[in-house]
């Protein structure tokens, strides 16, 4: 946008000219705000042998790292008890990462539990997300008309499944979440899946596998969406979703095409409008909402969270998987090089009056894949947040009506339970009143 050159941008065909051009640094790197990480005051948290064994229990290889960000890093690990291969986050690096650990420790909690500590704030599911709009449109498409049942069956989805499990931390000689005595160190154990929806679309570029075709796109979105929508419903915004953090996990009965993708580091995640310093929120520039941008670009020291942040990184993630490269890539690239900062590139994201994502060229190839999916995710890509859908809206769009009853057939044996019980209770309520009567 407002660059006179055009550069081509790889897809499935070959290449679309869009606006952008010259290299520049890395636009994959994530961000603190737009504070550098002060390396002198960071104490050293790394696994100090290739295969050294933490709480007695987990054997770490060093040699094997899975992931790396802003708070830590990930390494393949063996549960010695189970013989089970483990993913080994271990924090670090920042002055607080204690409170980074503990921090992903009550989000992993919440969501695990299926329930929040604090149902009267932001945590509480029906103040979350507008479950409403789902069961209204659940029922228009699916002519179901027992909407206690729907409500039921929406709310309880194991919203577990979207996220890799949680299976052990570090703890403190009181027992208590913090430092391992032995090592000093602070880690948390998942389960481990298997490649990053990144590495995914890095192969299919490369030619090594198939380029996804409308319907996986929307396969793909769909699964998105109801993982962003998990999240939401918990009362938490991830804040940094992008494809490098979903990662592909073994199916489960009732998952499309054999795939489940689950998404991971929720260590910056934050409570759904909550003002928060800039400094603190974790980011990537090509992943970024324009409202975050804007703040940043305004040089402001906070911002409000909101649901709607999410929307938008979603949208952007299937957009790689469209044209094979983050789309915002190219101008970030370029306008870093010129600059040397990032300050033109978050101006023109948090602009709301410049010319939307999706237009001209794109917005054609886009809609030759599938015209729906081409409306759903310029509707996504809004600028403005007060024109962006909420994930509820998402998954009720026209492009999802396959997805709703598949969701709903699936679950058709909870909603034979749910039946069950209601029939059991009104039975029991019968039994009440006529022993009353006999009284």
């Amino acid at each position: 946008p407002g660059l006179a050159t055009a550069v081509p941008l790889p897809h499935r065909g070959g290449a679309i000219l869009f606006s952008g051009a010259a290299p520049g640094a890395d636009a994959g790197r994530s961000v603190c705000g737009l504070a550098s990480m002060a390396v002198s005051k960071r104490r050293s948290m790394t696994p100090t042998s290739p295969g050294r064994t933490l709480a007695q229990k987990y054997r770490i290889s060093m040699r094997h790292i899975l992931g790396q960000g802003g708070f830590g890093t990930v390494y393949k690990g063996l549960d010695t008890k189970r013989d089970a291969e483990v993913a080994i986050k271990v924090f670090g690096g920042t002055d607080n990462s204690l409170a980074t650990f503990k921090s992903s420790i009550d989000i992993w909690t919440n969501i695990q539990l299926h329930s929040s500590t604090k149902q009267d704030s932001h945590f509480g599911r029906k103040v979350s997300c507008d479950n409403h709009l789902l069961i209204t449109e659940l029922k228009k498409s699916l002519a179901a008309d027992d909407e206690l049942r729907l409500n039921q069956l929406v709310t309880h989805l194991d919203i577990r499944r979207c996220f890799a499990e949680m299976l052990d931390y570090s703890r403190d000689e009181d027992g208590d979440p913090g430092e391992d005595p032995e090592s000093g160190l602070l880690f948390i154990v998942y389960e481990k899946g298997g490649t990053s929806l990144e590495e995914e679309l890095e192969a299919r570029h490369s030619g090594a596998e198939q380029q996804m075709d409308g319907q996986e796109l929307l396969d793909l979105l769909w699964s998105l969406v109801c993982i962003t929508w998990g999240l939401h419903v918990c009362g938490y915004v991830h804040m940094d979703i992008k494809p490098a953090n979903i990662i592909k996990f073994p199916s489960q009965p009732g998952d499309k095409g054999g795939v489940r993708w689950k998404l991971i580091d929720l260590d910056g995640a934050m409570c759904s409008n909550e003002t928060i310093a800039l400094k603190e929120c974790c980011v990537t520039h090509v992943f970024m909402p324009p409202e975050l941008a804007k703040c940043m670009a305004e040089d402001r020291a906070t911002a409000v969270t909101s649901r709607k942040m999410d929307v938008w990184s979603v949208a952007m993630c299937v957009m790689q998987a469209i044209f094979s490269v983050p789309v915002l890539e190219p101008w970030y690239k370029q306008w870093q090089g010129e600059t040397g900062d990032d300050a033109k590139f978050l101006k023109w994201l948090g602009d709301y009056t410049a010319e939307p994502i999706i237009y001209g060229d794109m917005e054609q190839h886009i809609c030759d894949i599938d015209p729906c999916l081409g409306a759903l995710l310029k509707f996504m890509l809004s600028k403005d947040p007060a024109s962006r859908p909420c994930i509820a809206r998402c998954m009720t769009d026209l492009a999802f009506r396959k997805h709703r009853a598949r969701l709903l057939e699936a679950d058709k044996g909870l909603m034979e339970f749910i039946a069950k019980v209601h029939a059991d209770g009104e039975i029991g309520e019968r039994r009440k009143s006529t022993a009353c009567l006999t009284m």
